[in-house]
C-alpha cells in the first residue's frame, strides 16, 4: 500500500511539475514574443522617423553638386542685383530728365501751360 501510496504521489508531483513548466513555459513564450514585436516595432518606428537624405545640411547632394549650386546661385544673385542696377539707374534717368526744364518751353512762364492775359 506504501508503494501504491508512493507510486500515486510520485505521479500527481510529475503531473504537478509538468503543469507547472507548461505554465512557466507559455508565460516565457509570450514575454518573447512581445519583446520581438515591441524591438520589431521600433525598428519600423525607427525607420519611418529616420531622416531623408535631402534634409540634410547638404540637400542630398555630394559636396562637389552642392558647389556647383551655390555657385550657380552666386551668379544668379549677382545677374539679378546688375537687372536691378540698371533698372534702378534708368529709373533715376527718367526722373532726372523729368525735372529738367525742357528747352522748347523756355520763356513762356512755366512747363507747359501759357498765361492768358487779358479777360476770362
Amino acid at each position: 500500500m506504501t508503494e501504491d501510496m508512493n507510486a500515486q504521489i510520485e505521479r500527481e508531483l510529475q503531473a504537478q511539475v509538468e503543469r507547472e513548466l507548461e505554465a512557466e513555459m507559455n508565460r516565457k513564450r509570450f514575454e518573447i514574443a512581445r519583446r520581438l514585436r515591441r524591438e520589431a516595432e521600433m525598428r519600423e518606428y525607427d525607420r519611418i522617423n529616420a531622416r531623408h537624405p535631402i534634409e540634410g545640411p547638404l540637400a542630398g547632394l555630394t559636396p562637389e553638386q552642392d558647389a556647383e549650386r551655390q555657385r550657380v546661385m552666386r551668379e544668379r544673385a549677382a545677374a539679378d542685383m546688375a537687372a536691378m542696377d540698371e533698372a534702378e539707374r534708368r529709373g533715376r534717368e527718367r526722373v532726372r530728365a523729368m525735372r529738367q526744364p525742357r528747352a522748347s518751353l523756355a520763356g513762356t512762364g512755366g512747363e507747359g501751360f501759357r498765361l492768358k492775359h487779358g479777360g476770362v
